[in-house]
């Protein structure tokens, strides 16, 4: 009897571990969508600034430094020295895909480089391809989400019935 208990103690213990998990990959995968969305936000501002105020980019990273949360450090940077290569100093703290640090890095790195119109149609190309890739991610995460809750459920309720 004793050793039933302990069995099922254990198969209930990988069954929390198992959600645990899930639940915290899902939540990195939505942590993940969050801060594209907030790169979103700031290319759109940066094409409406340039667009209706042919503001200069330090002017828009100074208006913009509160307003992006975790994008601080970047922006501090960015005032200092050159846009581009703070973006390749900070990306990994502001995106965590690979393909969005290389996408928001080459952003940066041809931001205020060219006129008016170039600008505002590469904050465009960028807008699109920022917005695919969200797009991408949360039909992803929802996915996977179910799934992986369900199989790590499934999984622990198996090793409570194979071990008991």
């Amino acid at each position: 009897m004793r050793g039933l208990i302990f069995k099922l103690a254990g198969g209930a213990a990988v069954l929390i571990a198992a959600l645990i998990y899930a639940f915290e990959k899902n939540k990195a995968e939505l942590r993940r969508i969050k801060k594209c969305r907030a790169v979103i936000g700031f290319i759109g501002e940066c094409k409406l600034q340039i667009g209706c105020f042919s503001l200069p980019v330090r002017d828009i990273l100074d208006g913009y430094a509160d307003r992006w949360e975790g994008g601080a450090a970047f922006i501090a940077e960015a005032e200092k020295t050159d846009v581009g290569e703070a973006a390749r100093r900070h990306s990994r703290f502001l995106l965590d895909g690979a393909e969005e640090r290389e996408l928001f890095t080459a952003f940066a790195s041809e931001l205020g480089r060219g006129y008016k119109g170039a600008e505002t149609a590469r904050c465009d190309e960028y807008l699109e391809k920022f917005k695919k890739l969200t797009a991408d991610l949360e039909a992803d995460a929802a996915s996977k989400g179910r799934v992986r809750i369900a199989v790590s459920a499934c999984i622990s309720v198996m090793a409570v019935l194979f071990f008991a």
